[in-house]
């Protein structure tokens, strides 16, 4: 069995955090952050994930539980001003929205 942290990545869901920021602030829109954006996730690209649980499924012992994690915690805030910078754009591109039911802060 393996547990991972957030993966990010190609072909990722449009509803999750990278993509969503990504297609808001190329379509000119304001990016919508939950609360302050001061969630926090470990981030794990989707290629070590992988990497992960071929050596779980290869090297691993039946019964034993595998965290896979990216050593990466980041606010959301911190992954979307990332981004942003990326993009040329500062951090007045953020909206914080309200945050959804049953949301962790961590």
């Amino acid at each position: 069995m393996t547990r991972s942290s957030n993966n990010y990545g190609s072909c990722q869901h449009w509803e999750k955090l990278i993509p969503r920021v990504v297609g808001h602030a190329l379509a000119g829109e304001q990016v919508p952050v939950f609360r302050d954006g001061k969630n926090v996730r470990d981030w794990l690209y989707v290629r070590d994930h992988s990497r992960g649980v071929l050596a779980a499924l290869e090297r691993g012992m039946p019964g034993v539980a595998y965290n896979l994690g990216g050593l990466s915690e980041k606010t959301n805030k911190q992954v979307v001003g990332a981004i942003l910078s990326h993009l040329g754009l500062s951090e007045d591109w953020i909206e914080l929205v309200e945050d959804r039911p049953g949301h962790d802060r961590r």
